[in-house]
């Protein structure tokens, strides 16, 4: 019941909501966040995230999960901040982001 009702939330949210794996691959992808990105949910369910954020940020990125994983020190994960963020299209926006990940809470 309880995880029924948190996909219905995710689903239904208006804020973009995206769930990556240790890896960083895309698990859930709500209708939202593909607004802000310009893509259907499907289109970016098991890739990496680092495709939504432009170079050379994809690199920093994948270091930044790996270096939380490891030493949970934080530089993305439970720190909001704006970022600069990837359309389908390859236009590029900014997006606030918050982050978080479920082994340090």
């Amino acid at each position: 019941m309880f995880d029924a009702q948190v996909r219905s939330i995710i689903a239904t949210v208006v804020d973009g909501f995206i769930i990556i794996d240790d890896k960083g691959h895309v698990q859930s992808f709500n209708k939202a966040a593909g607004k802000i990105f310009g893509c259907k949910p499907n289109e970016a369910l098991g890739r990496n995230v680092d495709v939504l954020v432009p170079e050379p940020f994809q690199i920093q990125h994948n270091s930044y999960l790996s270096n939380n994983l490891i030493t949970s020190t934080q530089k993305i994960i439970g720190i909001g901040r704006a970022i600069c963020a990837r359309r389908k299209e390859a236009k590029l926006q900014e997006v606030s982001l918050s982050a978080w990940c479920k082994h340090i809470y």
